[in-house]
């Protein structure tokens, strides 16, 4: 087996950080429709709270372009996996609340919790299972694309991210948009980007136009400003991810955390935790309403459930998962 590049390992687990970040500031606390030029640059917690967003709202199109850059190979295995883990996480995260919080294990959060594929809290598990399911698709389009013409799928890719934003309307919540970002991924590995762009430029790409997805704040209204298919945000997550698929190092210890970065997503977005995930976030808020306090009361909440994912899925979740797949499918097991 080909070892992981730990550069883009790396990314990914700065992505999931990125996503619990993203979370925990306009989703939780909220950020106005429109925002001045004046009031962005008024204080310190407007620009700050702006600063993250800007900075993690690609956090997801990261998650997608690894996806593309190595392309993905459908099996039925791995799609039913895929389903069985987020309900498995789904029940026992719902199981873990009902310990601790049975007041507000109510018969509608079972039912949320046992729907893993809600158009909502987590559309993005219904997304990506459809893009796994149509990823042969896409990857025999791509096989019979000549030399000549792969510029044209970066291209046409982007167009489509515009229409979906500008035209219809739609801010890159569903399965189209992670068509357009796998899209891209093989459009960055088929011309070798991450080889042939200096490291400075990949990185100056991503902070320039993290400074335009904040300004462009100022322009239009929050959502649209903030969208994932917004060029600027599309842009700079290119840069960021050419940036680390650049970095030349190997480390176990990023290859082992990263292999559990997507628990980080399965635990806090599961609907029996999100509801305390936002209510905590709130509470630090009100409790500390000075910015650079909260800031590091945020950061410390931030980092325990990062990490406390990761290792409840390396010395809990795997060890149980691969335990019941070894009695009920012995021939076909293979540990996650």
């Amino acid at each position: 087996m080909k070892e992981r590049q730990s550069g883009v390992e790396l990314l990914r687990l700065v992505s999931m950080a990125g996503i619990l970040m993203l979370h925990s500031d306009a989703a939780c606390i909220g950020l106005p429709q429109h925002t001045s030029l004046a009031e962005l640059l008024g204080s310190w917690s407007m620009f700050s709270r702006h600063l993250v967003e800007a900075a993690t709202v690609g956090a997801t199109d990261l998650f997608i372009l690894i996806s593309g850059y190595f392309g993905m190979r459908f099996k039925w295995r791995s799609l039913l996996t895929f389903i069985a883990m987020a309900l498995a996480y789904s029940l026992l995260t719902f199981a873990v609340s009902w310990i601790w919080w049975p007041e507000g294990c109510t018969a509608k959060l079972f039912t949320q919790s046992i729907v893993i594929f809600s158009p909502y809290i987590r559309w993005f598990i219904l997304a990506y299972a459809l893009l796994l399911t149509l990823s042969p698709l896409i990857n025999l389009f791509l096989s019979k694309v000549g030399e000549q013409r792969w510029g044209l799928v970066g291209l046409a890719a982007f167009a489509m991210a515009m229409v979906e934003w500008k035209v219809i309307g739609r801010y890159g919540y569903d399965v189209t948009h992670l068509v357009i970002i796998y899209l891209l991924g093989r459009t960055i590995r088929h011309y070798r980007l991450p080889e042939r762009m200096p490291k400075w430029l990949s990185l100056g790409i991503y902070v320039a136009f993290t400074g335009l997805v904040m300004l462009s704040v100022t322009w239009w209204e929050y959502k649209v400003a903030y969208a994932m298919n917004s060029p600027f945000v599309l842009i700079a997550s290119m840069g960021l991810f050419t940036f680390f698929a650049s970095l030349k190092f190997r480390s176990r210890a990023v290859n082992w955390l990263a292999g559990s970065a997507f628990a980080v997503y399965l635990t806090h977005m599961s609907p029996a935790l999100w509801v305390h995930y936002r209510e905590m976030v709130r509470y630090l808020a009100n409790r500390f309403p000075d910015s650079l306090m909260f800031s590091l009361a945020l950061g410390g909440f931030i980092a325990a459930v990062f990490f406390g994912s990761l290792l409840f899925d390396k010395f809990t979740f795997q060890p149980l998962w691969n335990a019941l797949l070894k009695r009920f499918t012995p021939k076909a097991h293979k540990p996650i």
